[in-house]
């Protein structure tokens, strides 16, 4: 086996132990904001934290209209995490690879989507308590700019492996 390969190995098996505990800690870090300080960091409206506040409004509901941003977070680090565990195993560019790059990328897509229809969504909510609301939904161009790599690594990923497959019937 090469040193390069060998290298990508070890790196990945390190990175992908630096993703779990970065991810424990932000997890950790937005528990203690909800139970200790009462507030939501993983959502960014101005009108889910007016909602928040009041007294009129259930912080349980929206805690559970909220928390599948985190569960879509958690999803997504689970297809890295795999990911990473398959290069570690020195897997590159199998099928199973590419499907943990695939779902990666369906579940940044469903959360982006999620994000929209749940701002739009407590934006009606709140002119409907409230009387009044600015809907503001900002779409990150970087966001989408990213999605796009996303899916040109991925079928990059899937023509180097038939690449491989193809030079594999030829030898």
């Amino acid at each position: 086996m090469s040193q390069t390969i060998e290298k990508i190995q070890r790196r990945s098996g390190t990175i992908r132990l630096a993703v779990i505990a970065i991810t424990l800690l932000v997890l950790a870090f937005n528990l203690y904001q909800i139970v200790v300080n009462n507030q939501i960091n993983y959502f960014d409206s101005e009108l889910f934290m007016v909602m928040w506040k009041s007294e009129n409004i259930s912080q349980l509901v929206l805690f559970l209209l909220s928390s599948p941003i985190l569960i879509f977070i958690v999803a997504s680090i689970y297809w890295v995490c795999k990911l990473l565990s398959l290069f570690e195993q020195g897997q590159f560019f199998n099928h199973e690879c590419f499907r943990c790059f695939i779902n990666f990328i369906l579940l940044k897509i469903a959360s982006t989507i999620y994000y929209i229809a749940l701002t739009l969504g407590i934006g009606f909510w709140h002119r409907a308590v409230f009387g009044d609301a600015e809907v503001v939904l900002t779409i990150d161009f970087g966001e989408l700019i990213t999605l796009g790599l996303l899916a040109i690594v991925a079928y990059l990923l899937k023509a180097a492996k038939e690449i491989e497959d193809e030079n594999k019937e030829f030898v």
